[in-house]
């Protein structure tokens, strides 16, 4: 719940931030479209780490470890959306080219995660809830 909240505030300061950092107005005018992929980055990194707790509650950790390891190993496609920062096929679109590539790729890369044990957390849900009411 509160990573929306978050995200929000990050949106409406980061010219503020921004600046904080690097006070070159180059810089922060570059920044400042990837502050808003980072955004989304944090929500989907919010929804993995939120449901991958929640199966850990259940006691639930060889399905959320193969789900983190596929990711990590780049065995997913959108794990290897990486590319859109390199250009490797020379098709990719100026504006996915570069650090926004990388973090687009990567943001999708954590929502795929974060979807799979979101799917997952309710199936177990499902059971344990079974159980009890059995």
């Amino acid at each position: 719940m509160l990573a929306p909240v978050y995200g929000v505030i990050l949106i409406a300061a980061r010219p503020q931030i921004i600046s904080a950092y690097m006070p070159d107005t180059h810089v922060i005018a570059a920044a400042m479209p990837l502050v808003l992929i980072i955004f989304f980055y944090h929500l989907c990194d919010a929804l993995q780490i939120t449901t991958g707790f929640f199966l850990r509650a259940y006691k639930v950790t060889l399905v959320p470890t193969e789900i983190y390891g596929h990711r990590a190993l780049g065995h997913w496609p959108w794990r290897r959306l990486y590319l859109l920062g390199f250009d490797v096929g020379g098709a990719v679109p100026k504006s996915l080219q570069g650090a926004r590539g990388l973090w687009i790729a990567n943001s999708l890369s954590l929502g795929a995660a974060g979807i799979c044990l979101f799917v997952y957390w309710r199936r177990i849900r499902a059971r344990h809830v079974s159980r009890v009411e059995a």
